[in-house]
């Protein structure tokens, strides 16, 4: 599978439960004999509905675009866990920012990791992975996480 497909199956794990999930609005409401027809429309551009927003929703995060069409509080705990996964990974068809970089750090580790596992000497691109490697490509991982978890930490 090319980087394309992976990308795009990778999306679809992100918008088929987001979809899902806006479609069918919350069922708490829909016990309360309130019509969610049209989905969870708290929080949702009227004009577009639910599904466009969820769809919206996650390119908007995966490719760190900044537009919105619905406001991503407002999204069912599915959706917004998803949504908030898309921002995580931030490796999804390059983006703005540093998608593609992102993406080939994931690779990277992946492919040393695999290596480990066969008992070879892990490649990629034509240039062995060593420790020096693993180091800036684990370091770039956690870098993310960790000026949030901070930032966070601070916070509290």
């Amino acid at each position: 599978m090319d980087n394309f497909g992976v990308m795009t199956a990778g999306m679809l794990t992100l918008l088929i439960p987001t979809m899902v999930s806006e479609i069918n609005g919350n069922p708490v409401i829909s016990e309360m004999g309130i019509d969610q027809s049209s989905g969870s429309m708290e929080g949702k551009e009227v004009r577009f509905g639910a599904a466009a927003s969820a769809y919206w929703s996650i390119v908007t995060t995966i490719i760190s675009t900044g537009s919105v069409n619905s406001m991503h509080d407002s999204s069912m705990p599915v959706s917004g866990a998803m949504q908030l996964l898309g921002m995580m990974t931030n490796a999804f068809y390059g983006g703005c920012g540093v998608g593609i970089l992102n993406y080939y750090v994931f690779i990277i580790i992946a492919v040393f990791i695999s290596g480990l596992m066969v008992g070879r000497t892990p490649e990629f691109l034509g240039r062995k992975i060593e420790a020096r490697e693993m180091k800036i490509a684990s370091m770039v991982a956690l870098l993310h996480p960790f000026l949030i978890l901070s930032g966070t930490a601070l916070a509290s």
